[in-house]
């Protein structure tokens, strides 16, 4: 085993520390902050959310301490709870016995190096000390960390749950690391059929805010994973062409910009998007969203632009060419919405009712792109 001090000041960037120090130390003082948190900390990456796994305390004074202290449930038979923002955990280890992400029968573990060895890449299998403040490394994590690589803590189980090989994908878009080329040859092995669309959904999203987007379709693609979830394989030409258009268009001010990543899949990957919504199961909001950003004529008219702004700035839509960017921009569609056409209370003015109030609004919104179009 490794070990290193954490950096100085670590315990102001981590919440509740003194709160978790004064619940626990009169039960155990063995009890580290695991997973992403400890990685991010040594990182110098903003940390959020903290696991804590707690050792030396049995299932039922675990759950009586913690619950007594306000902390929820969250997978009891995973000896799981939510404190605040903190989840607290008692070490264990899985098997996987059945398919699904909730197929693995759980144990308790008093060993860490055993307890670690279920994670997923060593960089989060390292173990901070809640008591001591001390790093342990039980697989290499801190030299991972140093050379900025992916690579799986144990081929065993990490083949285990197949949600792993699009973490490895979106930890390398948002982190910037490269994966190791065993992790990667094993998750081109790694069948993907069993992940609902929710999971998947999850980590493209994640994938999608990632620091390098390029990165990550790159890994989407020497994965296979683009293959095993869409059924398309890409070729290098195809790859380097959404790498460019991923990195050019990484920083797009738009509300849902999650939304880029999909956009790109389904038009410069030539993935429908019915496809793409069969594999990840796009909200009511996500597939309006993605069929209004789709729709781009062969030649994009003045008219096209006017009547996309109408619905939102056009700094948001996807589909731009340089033209098309500077014309919004010289016309003033660019930053706000372009507001033609008469509202309803102006049809009722004028004594309409009913569906002629639509009728005439959607009239004068028509002439009005009109006489736009002849500029």
């Amino acid at each position: 085993m490794r070990s290193c001090a954490a950096p100085k000041g670590w315990e102001e960037r981590l919440p509740r520390i003194s709160q978790l120090r004064e619940l626990l130390g009169a039960k155990t003082r063995r009890a580290y902050i695991v997973g992403g948190a400890v990685r991010d900390l040594l990182l110098g990456r903003p940390v959020g959310e903290i696991d804590v796994e707690v050792y030396d305390i049995a299932p039922e004074e675990f759950a009586t301490l913690v619950e007594a202290a306000g902390a929820k449930g969250m997978g009891r038979s995973f000896f799981v709870y939510r404190w605040h923002e903190v989840d607290l955990s008692l070490p264990r280890r899985e098997r996987k016995v059945a398919s699904g992400h909730r197929g693995f029968a759980v144990w308790l573990e008093s060993d860490e190096m055993a307890a670690a060895r279920r994670r997923d890449f060593t960089v989060n299998a390292l173990m901070l000390g809640l008591f001591d403040g001390v790093v342990r490394d039980y697989y290499g994590g801190l030299e991972d960390l140093a050379a900025r690589r992916l690579r799986y803590v144990d081929r065993e189980t990490f083949a285990e749950d197949s949600l792993r090989v699009l973490r490895g994908v979106q930890f390398a878009a948002r982190l910037g690391f490269t994966i190791d080329p065993a992790t990667l040859e094993l998750c081109r092995q790694i069948d993907l059929s069993d992940l609902s669309k929710e999971r998947i959904y999850g980590e493209l999203v994640k994938l999608a805010r990632g620091h390098d987007l390029a990165l990550g379709i790159w890994y989407l693609w020497v994965t296979g994973a683009a293959q095993k979830l869409w059924g398309r394989e890409w070729s290098c030409k195809e790859v380097r062409s959404l790498m460019r258009q991923a990195a050019a268009v990484q920083k797009f001010e738009h509300p849902r910009s999650h939304l880029f990543l999909f956009w790109l899949l389904c038009r410069q990957g030539r993935i429908g998007l019915a496809r793409c919504h069969q594999v990840v199961g796009f909200s009511n909001a996500d597939l309006r969203e993605l069929t209004r950003q789709l729709a781009r004529p062969k030649h994009i008219t003045r008219r096209f632009l006017a009547a996309l702004a109408t619905t939102m700035p056009l700094k948001e839509w996807f589909g731009h060419t340089q033209a098309s960017m500077q014309l919004a921009k010289e016309l003033g569609w660019w930053d706000q919405t372009l507001c033609v056409g008469a509202t309803s209370a102006q049809a009722k003015a004028l004594g309409l009712e009913g569906r002629a109030i639509g009728a005439y609004i959607k009239q004068i919104k028509r002439d009005a792109l009109r006489r736009i179009d002849k500029g």
